[in-house]
């Protein structure tokens, strides 16, 4: 019962992956998601209180059944990215973050979602992994990000405000659309998101 695998292994971007310390001290390594996590995510949607999945779906979700966790994992770092952060030496990591999106592509922008383990929020994470996923976005050359947030989500709403002024509306219900363009990010945004130099585009595999 396996999906159709899209995930292009000769594309997987070995340049995101990196040790980081967040602002408020807490040691993580960041690097895209694999195919092979799926378990690590299914640990990881498990450890989630009823208050952070409904910030993160719009509504309960009480499983994440085996064809759903390989969605989650199979991303072709194009179309679709995620990164996470995680805990722990290799063959024992925990995932503790995750920050993923899909491509807008009547827009160029990256529609993004993050979630934060519950015992590690309010630690600079969401920050951390939103600024590497802005990063990637720039390096693949998209517009800006789009985010859509309960209207309680302060917790988001301040996050996409570490970018810059954004823009916002009103979606259907307590639903509302967040987004900035990569041009209208703050003096700070802007230079931790910045693409090196030295990249020629977002996906070359390192030598």
């Amino acid at each position: 019962d396996q999906i159709i695998v899209s995930t292009d292994e000769d594309h997987y971007p070995y340049w995101v992956e990196t040790p980081a310390t967040t602002d408020k001290g807490l040691s993580v390594f960041i690097r895209p998601i694999k195919l092979t996590d799926e378990t690590l995510v299914q640990q990881f949607f498990y450890s989630h209180s009823e208050e952070t999945i409904y910030n993160r779906f719009f509504r309960p979700v009480k499983s994440l059944p085996h064809d759903q966790a390989q969605r989650l994992v199979n991303v072709d770092y194009r179309r679709q990215m995620a990164i996470v952060a995680t805990t722990g030496p290799v063959g024992h990591e925990m995932i503790v973050g995750v920050a993923r999106y899909a491509l807008d592509e009547e827009t160029n922008r990256a529609e993004i979602a993050l979630t934060i383990h519950d015992d590690l929020q309010r630690r600079g994470l969401g920050e951390l992994l939103e600024f590497h996923l802005a990063r990637y976005a720039r390096a693949s050359g998209l517009k800006g990000l789009i985010a859509y947030a309960l209207s309680g989500n302060r917790g988001l709403l301040s996050l996409f405000g570490k970018l810059g002024k954004f823009h916002m509306d009103r979606q259907e219900g307590d639903v509302c659309r967040l987004w900035i363009d990569f041009e209208e990010l703050s003096p700070e945004a802007e230079a931790v998101t910045r693409p090196a130099a030295d990249r020629n585009s977002g996906h070359d595999r390192q030598s």
